[in-house]
């Protein structure tokens, strides 16, 4: 039999509010750039969220210290992606399956553009 796991108040208003992040971020970057698969983790309670495009790399991307630097805002977010996406050599306006196909790679990676 699995274990009740009781949350709190203050664990579940965290948990909402990194939700409706991921929610907002992931709009902004879905109407930026669209086609994209975009991965948001945003975790607040420790200070990060987190910017990935699947079709990039999951392992890079882009990091916020929100302790740091506090929260960011739609154009942050914005310019985070389009990062990403340069750096992976992929196109700002859209994605291009065409375009995807021919980046060199490397074990199935896509090379980041350094």
């Amino acid at each position: 039999m699995s274990e009740l796991i009781v949350a709190t108040d203050a664990d579940w208003n965290a948990e909402k509010h990194g939700k409706s992040l991921c929610d907002r971020f992931g709009s902004v970057l879905a109407i930026a750039y669209p086609g994209y698969r975009w991965r948001i983790d945003a975790k607040p309670a420790q200070g990060i969220v987190d910017v990935r495009c699947e079709h990039a790399s999951c392992h890079a991307g882009y990091t916020f210290n929100l302790k740091r630097n506090g929260m960011p805002d739609d154009d942050d977010i914005r310019m985070a992606g389009g990062e990403v996406l340069e750096r992976y050599g992929l196109i700002r306006r859209g994605f291009s399956e065409d375009q995807y196909r021919s980046i060199p790679r490397w074990c199935g990676q896509i090379l980041p553009e350094w």
